[in-house]
């Protein structure tokens, strides 16, 4: 495997005597800050006498869909007038989708912050008077010699035993806690000062938020939506991501806009039939629109020169998504961006509904989370409970989707495909989730999701052709082996022996 997929897509940014990493690009993009970047890494930058702003990955403008990432930094360039507050200034972006980290610098002060979810993950630490930032928190630790904090590991390891397999696909850090006592995660909705280290909240605090009507609701996601899959056409190649739930169809309703342009697939984990909802349900629908479906066979685990690549590039790499992306890799052309659902349950009411108590706890965090009630959990969920208070404006239980699901789980999904494709939540936009969430409760909650039925049939009424999340049909006596097989044999086989069964097993049944 190519060494350039070590640490594919990631970055460094601190004082000049932070190391760099063979091959990548570094550059000052301030007095005593150096920026250090995979080469794959989008960057622009752009300045002026008294300014300078410094992208990370790419944003997209749902309104302006002809413009890029220059023209997009020179727009906000000229928005940052003398008048505007530093701090205040990360609310000029809710108006943008991507995936995308933001350096800010005025003559006094240096501001970082990310998109609406976080899904470009900050890790940094305070060390003599610098801050010091990085893609993954081990990069900062092995440079300032930071040993694994005992807590976080204890937690980590029960929660291991508590998801058993799942653990490999499900696991987050709450709070803004790591593997480290000393590095933290910056939260979605807050900035860093690179000069004082001082960490602010600019959105999500006290106040109310406006309640809309269904139909406005709708129409105004719609042109968001719509206008985001016609943004990120125009500059890039794009492949989404299908299934059979809620946020999959959504999706595929707003890409009509552009659906001859768009590369549409399912992944087939190697355990799964044909015939799985999720394979069989897009697949349908897509015929029945003239479009062509792909499925993406999954392998059964990493080879092994991936998984090496893949271990070493990540603080705490998930084995099922390295198995995705070494199978995204193989199937899908490399130029191809994709445009994944997720984030979308910040607008479904997924921790709560009227049985939910109404005051929420670290307790209850932990219950949602299914992280387990380690000290490390609850502190970490007390102390964002605590810095947060949202008041009246959302509520909490969403904003904790929002920024600690959303914000730890699927950011690091998506750092972790990075190493493959590069890929974004097309929700990920903060005009979006809060125009989704002004809307009555009752429209956000299961069974019926109005408010997506509403999208769908308003961007594809054929979107509602096919049913949603439809049950999984019974499980055939081979179709049983197999999840036998993967549940019990599994552990006892070493990977090569598994990888060769498998593959047995596919070419006797068909597959």
């Amino acid at each position: 495997m190519n060494d350039c997929f070590y640490r594919r897509r990631q970055f460094i940014l601190g004082p000049p005597s932070f190391p760099t990493i063979n091959g990548w690009t570094t550059g000052e993009i301030a007095p005593g800050l150096q920026l250090s970047t995979h080469p794959d890494l989008s960057v622009c930058h752009v300045s002026d006498n008294t300014k300078s702003l410094t992208l990370l990955g790419d944003i997209l403008d749902p309104r302006e869909t002809e413009a890029t990432n220059t023209e997009i930094l020179h727009q906000l360039s000229r928005e940052l007038r003398p008048n505007v507050q530093l701090e205040n200034f990360p609310r000029f972006t809710d108006r943008f989708f991507g995936r995308w980290v933001m350096i800010v610098t005025s003559p006094s002060d240096i501001l970082l912050f990310g998109d609406a979810t976080g899904q470009r993950q900050v890790h940094y630490t305070i060390r003599n008077g610098s801050v010091w930032c990085a893609s993954q928190a081990d990069l900062i630790a092995k440079h300032l010699e930071f040993a694994p904090d005992p807590e976080a590991v204890e937690m980590r390891d029960m929660v291991r035993d508590i998801m058993d397999e799942g653990f490999h696909q499900h696991f987050w850090w709450p709070g803004d806690k790591t593997m480290f006592r000393h590095i933290r995660r910056l939260l979605p909705n807050n900035s860093i000062n690179l000069r004082s280290g001082a960490v602010q909240r600019f959105f999500g605090q006290g106040g109310n938020h406006r309640s809309r009507p269904l139909t406005e609701v709708v129409r105004t996601a719609t042109e968001l939506l719509q206008g985001a899959f016609l943004s990120a056409r125009n500059r890039f190649p794009i492949a989404l991501a299908c299934s059979a739930g809620w946020d999959s169809r959504v999706l595929m309703a707003a890409s009509q806009v552009v659906r001859d342009d768009v590369f549409y697939f399912s992944r087939k984990p190697y355990y799964w039939s044909r015939h799985h909802p999720d394979i069989a349900v897009p697949k349908r629908l897509l015929s029945r629109a003239n479009l062509k479906h792909r499925t993406v066979n999954m392998p059964p685990v990493m080879s092994e020169e991936f998984a090496q690549i893949y271990r070493a590039s990540l603080e705490t790499p998930h084995e099922n998504w390295g198995v995705m992306s070494e199978g995204l890799l193989r199937a899908l052309p490399a130029e191809l961006r994709i445009v994944t659902g997720n984030i979308s349950e910040v607008c479904r009411c997924f921790y709560w509904d009227d049985s939910t108590p109404p005051e929420v706890t670290p307790y209850l965090l932990t219950e949602k989370s299914l992280l387990g009630r380690s000290r490390f959990t609850l502190n970490a969920f007390e102390q964002w409970l605590s810095d947060a208070q949202f008041g009246k404006a959302f509520h909490p239980l969403d904003m904790a989707y929002w920024e600690q699901r959303a914000g730890s789980w699927a950011a690091a999904m998506h750092d972790e495909l990075a190493i493959a494709h590069d890929a974004f939540p097309l929700y990920n936009c903060r005009e979006l989730l809060t125009t989704m969430l002004s809307v009555d409760n009752k429209y956000r909650r299961a069974p019926n999701y109005e408010l997506y039925q509403q999208l769908i049939k308003h961007m594809w009424p054929e979107g509602l052709s096919e049913p949603i999340n439809p049950p999984k049909p019974p499980l055939s006596p081979f179709d049983k082996l197999i999840d036998i097989f993967k549940s019990v044999v599994r552990r006892s086989l070493p990977d090569p022996i598994v990888v060769q069964l498998i593959r047995l097993f596919r070419y006797w049944h068909g597959f």
